[in-house]
């Protein structure tokens, strides 16, 4: 397999220096499973990457959902490292899901069940609005290039919501690898805001009301650019 570019892994067009930051949400099982028994595994987690991690409270949701939020910081290529072993843990779910899905089918299965090269995943990046821009690029071409290199797809939340949020969530969705490549893009293009450092908060007391509300209601318009 193609040894990833080193954008890919998050170093390059980055400036140097740091800290650097990213976030992303997780269901509470996969939060669990990122904490482990008394902290065991987010703690090994960071010491064998180097990035540090946070995770909100266990019902402490980001606006409009039921998902733990997930804050990494460190250099760059630490969070990307890192954030490796959170798409695995998320890649787990879906496996255990996708498997007892097939199993509840009636009558013989036409195809075996999702293995963990084959599964489908979704992994939703939470970025400054200040960020969008430069993910999408002048009429949808950045986006096309991540989706065009990752394999991923690339779906952008609306611009309004009924938060008032000044985040948005950028969902990648495809095979583990697919993502994998798309979240490290995405990781190495946010750094260039200047508004980044703004956004650590893994908590949103003033949104408590609206967190099972669906975020980005889907009367507005949202971005997918054309295959």
């Amino acid at each position: 397999e193609r040894e990833p570019r080193a954008e890919d892994r998050g170093e390059g067009s980055v400036g140097d220096g740091g800290p650097h930051y990213f976030k992303l949400l997780v269901s509470n099982v996969v939060a669990g499973s990122i904490i482990g028994r008394s902290g065991s595994v987010i703690t090994h987690l960071q010491e064998e990457t180097g990035a540090r991690l946070k995770l909100s409270a266990g019902r402490e949701f980001f606006p409009g959902t039921e998902d733990r939020v997930v804050f990494l910081t460190g250099q760059l290529e630490h969070i990307v490292k890192a954030l490796e072993t959170v798409l695995d843990k998320i890649r787990d779910e879906a496996v255990q899901v996708a498997r007892s899905q097939h199993m509840a089918l009636p009558g013989p299965a036409a195809a075996p069940p999702p293995d963990d090269a084959t599964v489908k995943i979704m992994v939703r990046c939470v970025v400054p609005k200040s960020s969008v821009g430069s993910i999408i690029g002048m009429g949808g071409t950045n986006v096309k290039v991540i989706q065009e290199e990752s394999g991923a797809r690339v779906h952008v939340s609306a611009k309004e919501d009924e938060f008032g949020l000044q985040e948005r969530i950028v969902s990648l969705s495809g095979t583990f690898e697919q993502c994998y490549k798309a979240i490290g893009k995405v990781a190495n293009t946010i750094q260039q805001d200047p508004n980044l450092p703004y956004y650590q908060s893994v908590s949103y007391p003033q949104f408590t009301q609206y967190q099972r509300y669906p975020y980005a209601m889907p009367s507005f318009p949202s971005f997918t650019p054309p295959t």
